[in-house]
């Protein structure tokens, strides 16, 4: 896990997301996050890509969410 470091308790936002680019772009708007990458497995079978995309990011939203349920986890 990479930390930008917290305060005071504070909720956090932890980005559910190993993504260097999403890493920069989140540090663009607050450099106190923190990244947890989820451990889901991502295997599906959804041929609609769309659905696809969406159901594989809840559900490693969901998984990471459960590690930190008291923070704010986006992708």
């Amino acid at each position: 896990m990479q930390t930008g470091g917290h305060y005071d308790g504070a909720n956090i936002v932890i980005l559910a997301s190993a993504s260097p680019r999403r890493r920069d772009l989140l540090a663009l708007i607050t450099p106190e996050f923190e990244v947890a990458v989820s451990g889901a497995d991502e295997s599906c079978d959804i041929a609609d890509p769309r659905k696809m995309v969406r159901f594989l990011a809840e559900k490693k939203a969901a998984s990471v969410a459960q590690d930190y349920p008291d923070e704010t986890v986006i992708l």
